[in-house]
């Protein structure tokens, strides 16, 4: 039942053009009780992380001003994460290993309907790729959260990996608590 993912992006920008920093992406079943699958920080369910290299995106990825503002606030363990230039891939690379982890996928998933994906559908066509998901296959947990007054827990913020993570646990609340039992395709 691991036909669920969580992807989450920390990027530059708003835009659908944003320059991407990370991608993080997590396999689930939503209907599990995953809170205790992160002990010590290591996520123990089936997770693909991958830092992307910036220059490897060219002109037409947007940096904003108010989003570089927005980062220079953050922790100083925040920042390092997301701008270290430790085992960072070229864009297409990153990409190619999320089409790869997300086969037998039917469930993607995203804290909103409007960043991630269609940051993501921009940068596969840049890259001159294909992505595996259709837009039928793309869900909003933050809306789940919302109906369900269910809450995320936010022991890491700001990482792709983490944040997937939170997502996924506080998605499954709502389930729980809206009493859903099955998933169409």
């Amino acid at each position: 039942m691991n036909n669920h993912i969580m992807i989450d992006l920390e990027a530059l920008s708003t835009l659908p053009n944003a320059l991407i920093l990370s991608i993080g992406a997590v396999k689930f079943n939503p209907f599990d009780d995953d809170e205790g699958a992160c002990p010590n920080g290591t996520v123990t369910l089936p997770t693909f992380y991958s830092r992307v290299d910036i220059e490897s995106q060219g002109d037409e990825f947007d940096v904003s001003e108010p989003t570089m503002e927005w980062w220079a606030k953050q922790e100083e363990h925040i920042k390092e994460e997301a701008f270290n230039s430790k085992e960072r891939v070229p864009l297409a690379e990153a990409l190619k290993g999320l089409y790869k982890f997300c086969s037998g996928v039917d469930h993607y998933w995203a804290n909103g309907s409007t960043f991630d994906y269609p940051i993501l559908e921009h940068a596969h066509k840049a890259c001159g790729r294909g992505f595996k998901w259709m837009y039928w296959q793309v869900k909003d947990s933050r809306t789940m959260m919302k109906m369900s007054h269910a809450e995320a827990p936010n022991k890491w913020k700001h990482h792709a990996l983490y944040d997937c993570f939170n997502q996924i646990v506080g998605l499954q609340r709502a389930f729980k608590e809206l009493n859903i039992t099955d998933v169409k395709k």
